[in-house]
């Protein structure tokens, strides 16, 4: 019987790194940003089931990091939940691997990226590209107001300032759609951050439901 269960357990080893071999490797550690320590939990969104799937948790900070290494078939959108944080970090696991930290940073949520694929380093600089052209745009609608109300804005004026805010949300949008236009996990990433400031009618179907 024993001879019987090693076998098996043999088999079925043998047939896992078959397997893995056709596929890729991924390899993820997550580290806290800051001092303290919090509870890691690493997701992966599967295809098949539209469900998420848990791969690791572990705490982390003060020295420690949650690490996970295994094989996939396909790059895939993974998910990072801190005990601490009700709102999810999001990357693409791929075959690059990946070093992230997560948490708070100079009193902001922020993710870094210190190694990982060009997607991964796309997510949090495009981020901030976006998140700046929406300050922008904000800045440029309160001058706009403000000179309504006052009666001080000139035909020169409004005309100015209606053509720097579709200048930048022109950009803003060709920005995403770069990202969320494409077949790549990370379109889900930035559909689920900016797609409200997409108009309708760019957004692409498969987001459509």
């Amino acid at each position: 019987m024993m001879r019987s269960a090693i076998g098996i357990f043999l088999v079925a080893l043998l047939v896992g790194l078959t397997a893995c071999e056709r596929e890729q490797w991924s390899d993820v550690t997550v580290g806290l940003l800051g001092d303290g320590s919090d509870y890691a939990s690493l997701y992966v969104l599967d295809d098949s089931y539209d469900a998420l799937r848990l791969l690791a948790a572990d705490s982390i900070g003060q020295g420690r990091s949650l690490h996970y290494r295994g094989c996939f078939e396909r790059p895939q959108l993974a998910i990072v939940r801190l005990a601490s944080d009700s709102i999810p970090y999001l990357f693409t696991l791929d075959e690059v691997p990946t070093l992230l930290r997560v948490g708070i940073a100079d009193d902001f949520r922020s993710m870094q990226i210190l190694h990982g694929s060009d997607d991964n380093h796309a997510v949090v600089h495009r981020f901030v590209e976006v998140e700046q052209l929406t300050a922008q745009i904000d800045t440029l609608r309160r001058r706009y107001n403000r000179a309504v109300a006052d009666t001080s804005l000139t035909a020169e004026r409004e005309a100015s300032l209606l053509a720097a805010m579709h200048r930048a949300d022109s950009l803003r949008t060709a920005t995403l759609m770069t990202y969320i236009g494409s077949d790549r996990p990370v379109s889900y990433i930035f559909w689920r951050r900016f797609g409200y400031l997409l108009p309708a009618d760019s957004v692409p179907l498969k987001f459509r439901k």
